[in-house]
């Protein structure tokens, strides 16, 4: 990949400007190369590991606010819609406790999440919502029970593919019993075609 700062240079006119000092404009076209780099780079890994595998499919994970909040886009170098063009699927980080959601409605948040993800084109079809099963900030498992409600959640509101991080299979957390209900049936939450 290139060296960025000729690219930066380009957009500032010669000027090395602090990015804080940008105009609307030059942040806008900054986002963009920071942006097309970063699928630039994926598209030549891709290129190489069809070479070996042509059957495989790709994604990419995104913080939640790519979807809430588009201008995230400046400081994350994630865009939403190139990305649902460019991969086979989009990954959401639908993680309440780590966007700190819990002081607001949750299943509100993670429902609007799914309702951002179904105003793009194929944006239910090709996105993953991942929970989060762990609180880092307390060192936790959080409650199975509450896992449940939230892919729940997801469901009702449209979602198509669901996802959680991490799993601990030797703690058996998240608790198998209650997460399969959500994650284990070829039935649900849509049928498959076999």
């Amino acid at each position: 990949q290139k060296d960025a700062l000729p690219f930066y240079l380009n957009i500032t006119q010669g000027n090395l400007k602090a990015p804080q000092e940008l105009t609307k404009e030059q942040k806008q076209k900054w986002t963009d190369v920071k942006t097309n780099q970063l699928l630039s780079l994926t598209e030549a890994l891709k290129k190489a590991v069809l070479f070996y595998r042509p059957e495989i499919k790709f994604a990419r994970t995104f913080y939640a606010p790519i979807l809430a909040d588009p201008d995230s886009e400046e400081w994350l170098a994630q865009n939403y819609q190139k990305s649902l063009d460019a991969y086979d699927y989009v990954v959401i980080m639908a993680y309440p406790y780590m966007e700190e959601i819990l002081k607001r409605d949750t299943q509100e948040w993670l429902a609007d999440l799914v309702k951002q993800s179904s105003l793009f084109p194929d944006g239910l079809k090709k996105t993953v919502f991942k929970i989060q099963t762990y609180n880092w900030d307390r060192t936790q498992w959080i409650e199975s029970s509450k896992l449940d409600q939230w892919l729940r959640t997801l469901v009702a509101s449209g979602a198509q593919n669901l996802a959680y991080y991490p799993d601990d299979l030797f703690e058996n957390q998240p608790r198998l019993s209650i997460i399969r209900r959500m994650m284990a049936t070829e039935d649900f939450p849509f049928r498959r075609d076999r």
